[in-house]
């Protein structure tokens, strides 16, 4: 099974099996649903990336170049065009909570799998980014497709961080 369909099934029966899952079911179509841009990471407990994602390490993060603070610094992240794979930036700016110093370290990530410890768990990871932009003309078909489970995953995400969304 392709992996996208295989999250899709796994996300559906989640969102299905808890509560609020059936609005947000019915939330993730149609205009609704932002079509932001998010990097998604995923841990592994194989390497190669092998076997299911670890759910509880599983992150998202905004890709249009938002400042997103954390401890003692912040960070952005933004997505590059590349058509045919995933290239992400990372910019971390240390010591500065504002994303607004010179000091700045960047990182180039690509979407695919990288090891992680030799000896236990997780042993790889991966970045996948979501984008909308698609060809006009396969827009309508590719958001019918795709958009379900992004949306349906930051829906998810935004009732596990603020509940009360």
């Amino acid at each position: 099974v392709e992996p996208r369909r295989r999250h899709v099934r796994w996300l559906r029966r989640t969102l299905q099996g808890n509560a609020g899952g059936e609005a947000a079911l019915a939330e993730m179509q149609g205009e609704s649903c932002s079509r932001l841009a998010v990097a998604e990471q995923n841990f592994y407990p194989l390497d190669n990336c092998q076997g299911d994602p670890i759910v509880a390490y599983r992150r998202f993060v905004p890709l249009q170049g938002e400042c997103m603070a954390a401890h003692n610094s912040s960070q952005q992240y933004v997505v590059m065009p590349d058509t045919n794979r995933t290239r992400i930036v990372r910019t971390d700016y240390p010591g500065d909570t504002k994303c607004s110093t010179m000091n700045t370290i960047e990182y180039t990530v690509f979407g695919i799998c990288y090891p992680l410890y030799d000896n236990k768990s997780p042993r790889s990871f991966s970045w996948t980014a979501h984008k909308v932009g698609v060809a006009v003309s396969s827009a309508r078909r590719m958001l019918q497709l795709g958009s379900a489970h992004l949306c349906a995953m930051l829906l998810l995400v935004a009732r596990l961080v603020v509940p009360f969304i």
